[in-house]
């Protein structure tokens, strides 16, 4: 018997291989599977007078044939994207072990250029860190700015109304 998860899963490969099969099945009677998978081999059988074990022998090897589509298309992307991650890993490898090189051919010079970058990286950080606290700082200011002047504004309503 067809699953009817899978059937559902590939509805549009096989609506369109029934219809290839079955030249006589009408837009309505492929048009959606909403019933049960017993109610489309029902209707197909009415309209083809095909057995019931033709039937359920087409869709299983339509769906079946559907999963080894997906399963090759997995397979595939899955292959790619190993290559893919095969390629990264050797350029990474091949630019650790050129920089291993170099550090070993002028090691002062290495020294001083991680040196440099270290602190260019901690200033520029910090103007970052000095700036998200500023703007805080003003944001900050300017809400309570805006709760004095609400204040000023109601406390003569306020004592008006003692």
């Amino acid at each position: 018997m067809v699953d009817q998860q899978v059937l559902k899963g590939q509805w549009n490969e096989v609506r369109g291989k029934l219809k290839e099969k079955w030249g006589q099945l009408t837009d309505d009677d492929v048009k959606a599977f909403e019933g049960t998978t017993e109610h489309l081999i029902g209707r197909i059988q009415q309209r083809t007078g095909e057995t019931r074990k033709a039937i359920e022998g087409f869709l299983q090897e339509v769906t079946e044939d559907g999963g080894d589509q997906a399963n090759a298309a997995m397979n595939r992307a899955r292959e790619s994207v190993e290559a893919m991650a095969s390629r990264v890993s050797e350029g990474a490898q091949e630019g650790y072990d050129r920089m291993e090189e170099m550090v070993m051919e002028r090691p002062g010079q290495s020294l001083l250029v991680a040196f440099g970058v270290g602190l260019v990286s901690g200033i520029g950080v910090a103007m970052l860190l000095k700036s998200a606290s500023s703007s805080r700082q003003t944001q900050t200011e300017a809400l309570g700015r805006q709760l004095l002047d609400s204040l000023q504004g109601m406390l003569p309503d306020m004592l008006a109304r003692r």
